[in-house]
């Protein structure tokens, strides 16, 4: 079964269960508490309508590139990182999608490539996420991004998604 984001919470709770029902985690947290949660972005904001711009754009074609654009997007990052070519998520992310481009022989505009990675600038919160994070808040729990997003991308997306005041540092690895 593929892994998304819902079985993979349910797979960290349980994991989470198992350890909060140890007689050492049980006899630990008598004494601490959580104070605080990173967050890297993709928990927060959901990138679903970025892929369907490009299938909307190219719909005979559009899976396949996203397919295409996310495997590379990923494999960028990892591989320079350990190469000792670090670049940072935008310019991997652009790398990546100018790639799949190529490999699939899809003509993409200027401004079409300009419109697709500008949509990574206006992500939305997935739809649980802002009472989880008043939730969370609320319990004097303090909220961080640790993300390979870049400060501009993080940055621009809380504020466009009112999430500003949740989060009291935005850490990126781009610093």
């Amino acid at each position: 079964m593929p892994l998304n984001r819902r079985h993979m919470l349910k797979v960290l709770a349980g994991s989470a269960g198992s350890l909060f029902a140890s007689p050492t985690f049980a006899k630990e947290s008598q004494t601490k508490e959580i104070k605080a949660v990173a967050f890297d972005a993709f928990p927060i904001f959901d990138p679903r309508p970025i892929f369907k711009l490009v299938e909307t754009m190219y719909p005979k074609k559009g899976k396949a590139l996203n397919s295409a654009w996310k495997t590379r997007q990923f494999e960028y990052q990892w591989l320079r990182a350990l190469s000792g070519k670090y670049v940072d998520f935008w310019q991997a992310t652009d790398d990546a999608l100018k790639f799949a481009t190529k490999q699939l022989k899809i003509n993409m505009s200027d401004e079409q490539h300009k419109t697709i990675m500008n949509s990574y600038l206006n992500l939305k919160p997935w739809p649980d996420v802002i009472p989880a994070l008043k939730s969370l808040q609320d319990s004097n729990i303090r909220l961080s991004f640790l993300s390979n997003m870049t400060p501009k991308m993080l940055k621009t997306n809380m504020h466009n998604s009112r999430l500003d005041n949740f989060f009291e540092h935005v850490i990126s690895t781009d610093i």
